[in-house]
Order: C-alpha cells, then sequence, then structure tokens
C-alpha cells in the first residue's frame, strides 16, 4: 500500500515538475531577452506583448503539451489564460505559469482517476473469488477527488503568481531569476521567492487526497466484496508500526459487527494505512484474508 501510494505520488509529482522546468527555462530566456544592465524592471515587463513574446509563450505550451491533445475541460480554461497573456508581458508571464499548473492537474486527474478506479477493483477482488466486469458510475467518475484536486491545482497558481508578481515589482538581477526557477524537489527545503515552494506545498495536500481517495476507494471495493458474502463481523487492523497514530493504536485487533465498525480515513484521519478485515465471531481471520493481509 506504502509503495503503491509513493509510486502515484512520485508521478504526479513527474507532471508538475516537468511544467516548472519548462516554465523556468523560459522565464530564462525572457530575462535574457530583455533584461539590460539594471537586470529586469517592472517597466520592461509592463509593456504590451510582441511577436517574440507571443512565440514564445505558445512555444511554453506546446512543450507543456507534449502533442497531447487537451480535454475539454482544460481546452476552457486554456482559452481563458490565451486571453489574459495578450494584455502584457506580465499578464503573459503569469498566463504561462497558469497554464503550465492547469496542463500539470489534468495529466494528474486523468492519471489518478484511473489508478482510483483500479484501487477499487483491487479491493473487491482482493477479497472475492469473483472478478469485476463493471463499476459503479461514481467510481468510475471520481468526481468529488477531480473537484478537489483542481482546486488545489488553482490554489497552487494562484500563489506561484503572487510569488512571480512579487519578484517583478522589485527589479530582478540574474540571481533572483535564478533563485527564483531554481529545482526544488518536493520534500526539499522550501525557498523563499522560488516557484516551486509554493507549488511543493500544494502537492503535499495533492498527496493526501490521493492518498486518502485511494484508501477509501480500496475499502469501498472491499466492502462490496463483504456484503456479496454475508460478512458478519470484522476486525480493525493497524500496520503494527512505529508510525500507528494515537487514534488507530486503540483500536487494533479489535472485533465490530460488519456495517458498525469505524471507517479508516473517514473516522480517523487522512492517509489513514488502517484495514478492517472480514473474521468469524471468535476474531479469527476468514479463509484468505489472513493471507491477503501478510502479502500487503
Amino acid at each position: 500500500m506504502i509503495k503503491r501510494d509513493n509510486r502515484n505520488n512520485q508521478t504526479i509529482d513527474g507532471f508538475y515538475q516537468q511544467a516548472l522546468s519548462i516554465i523556468g527555462n523560459h522565464l530564462q530566456e525572457f530575462y535574457n531577452e530583455y533584461a539590460d544592465d539594471n537586470g529586469l524592471t517592472l517597466n520592461q515587463v509592463s509593456q504590451q506583448v510582441n511577436s517574440w513574446d507571443i512565440q514564445s509563450f505558445y512555444q511554453a505550451i506546446n512543450e507543456m503539451l507534449a502533442n497531447a491533445s487537451p480535454s475539454d475541460k482544460l481546452s476552457k480554461r486554456l482559452q481563458a489564460i490565451f486571453a489574459q497573456a495578450s494584455i502584457s508581458r506580465r499578464d503573459m508571464l503569469g498566463a504561462m505559469i497558469g497554464a503550465g499548473m492547469s496542463i500539470a492537474t489534468a495529466r494528474s486527474e486523468s492519471f489518478a482517476v484511473n489508478e482510483l478506479k483500479q484501487q477499487y477493483i483491487n479491493g473487491y477482488e482482493d477479497s472475492s473469488p469473483n472478478k469485476l466486469t463493471t463499476v459503479p458510475a461514481k467510481v468510475a467518475n471520481q468526481a468529488e477527488y477531480s473537484q478537489r484536486i483542481w482546486v488545489h491545482g488553482d490554489v497552487m497558481t494562484t500563489r506561484m503568481k503572487e510569488t512571480l508578481n512579487k519578484g517583478l515589482s522589485r527589479g530582478m538581477k540574474k540571481s533572483d531569476i535564478n533563485k527564483m526557477t531554481r529545482n526544488i524537489p518536493q520534500n526539499g527545503d522550501r525557498i523563499d521567492d522560488n516557484l516551486a515552494t509554493p507549488m511543493n506545498q500544494m502537492l503535499s495536500r495533492i498527496h493526501t487526497l490521493t492518498t486518502s481517495e485511494a484508501i477509501r476507494n480500496s475499502n469501498s471495493g472491499k466492502n462490496r466484496a463483504y456484503d456479496e458474502q454475508n460478512v458478519q463481523y470484522v476486525m480493525w487492523l493497524t500496520e503494527e508500526d512505529g508510525h500507528v497514530c494515537d487514534i488507530c493504536e486503540p483500536l487494533d485487533k479489535q472485533k465490530f459487527a460488519y456495517g458498525q465498525a469505524p471507517i479508516p480515513v473517514a473516522d480517523t484521519h487522512p492517509r489513514c494505512r488502517c484495514q478492517l478485515v472480514a473474521c468469524d465471531e471468535d476474531g479469527n481471520l476468514l479463509s484468505g484474508e489472513l493471507d491477503r493481509v501478510l502479502t500487503e
């Protein structure tokens, strides 16, 4: 479970880091094009865009899309962003950030929705002799997850634009643009006046959202299997390691009537790794459940 979550988070991080790398390269090119002996001034970035600006902007967008066709949702967002880019050079640079983070969010959403659907299927098939051919529409769409990841992405974009405009308003030397575009891994230090810092802060929230929803979907699939098998009792199991929290530790190995147990994540905390496992009236795990738990 932990390896799966880490793999998913790394994939999502990659979408955003790739977009930010392209943004950083184009910000550096912009600086080299317009900075003089005094650096890059607010007056310079407040001018209307010209053909070089527009060409550079669309080149960045094409690099971030990487020949992929945007969805209808992303297309509508990009249309609004393109209009913003035509106002001034400063607006164009902000629009470049908005486009990059929107593209990364769209990729993350598509990837995660498929992963969450698969977690539901795995949760079911790991606890059932049957195979799933269809999933509920709610599982297939993951509407709530999609809404939340876009909110996180929008907050990320707003904070990154604030960082950009703060730097532009003061004027920027070469060292300032280098600091602003410096690559920082998601678990790295937080640095003021750096675009990766607000991005990484919001990525932490996206990690929590994605991990919690993966657990929720896995448990929902397992509950469907238990419903079909008329399971009567479940046992709460923690990971029994040094990361078990004070909320979950007292619940470890407690037996509950099925349907009356607390629910991991919903009744505990985000990223809860605990699980409810089918057992008999005496607290013995049902056939096959022990092997499954030991292999996870």
